[in-house]
């Protein structure tokens, strides 16, 4: 309920100040247990439902767990360290530190 009364809002006085508002380009996502899984319509357009969104980097699920935004660090770090492995033959401390302060 909440949400519509803030898009009715944002359509209002979006509509008022001669912006446009494209709803083609907007999602939503159920967050928590305890939800209706209600679809939402805004201007005639059916909105998407999304179970994950990525914004500035950073991975928000529907479920709030971190795991999938730890999985997705850890996956960079292995591909930084396979990518160090395979292209140095000098793999001591020393370079290791200026190769990661270079990148």
């Amino acid at each position: 309920m909440l949400c519509s009364l803030i898009c009715i809002i944002l359509l209002n006085g979006l509509s008022n100040d001669k912006c446009f508002f494209y709803a083609d380009k907007c999602k939503f996502m159920h967050m928590g247990f305890n939800n209706n899984l209600v679809e939402y319509d805004m201007n005639d357009v059916k909105l998407e439902c999304i179970s994950q969104e990525k914004d500035l980097g950073v991975i928000i699920s529907e479920d709030l767990k971190c795991q999938k935004q730890c999985s997705e660090a850890a996956r960079k770090a292995n591909r930084m360290l396979g990518m160090i492995k395979r292209n140095f033959i000098d793999r001591s401390k020393e370079m290791i530190i200026h190769c990661i302060k270079g990148w």
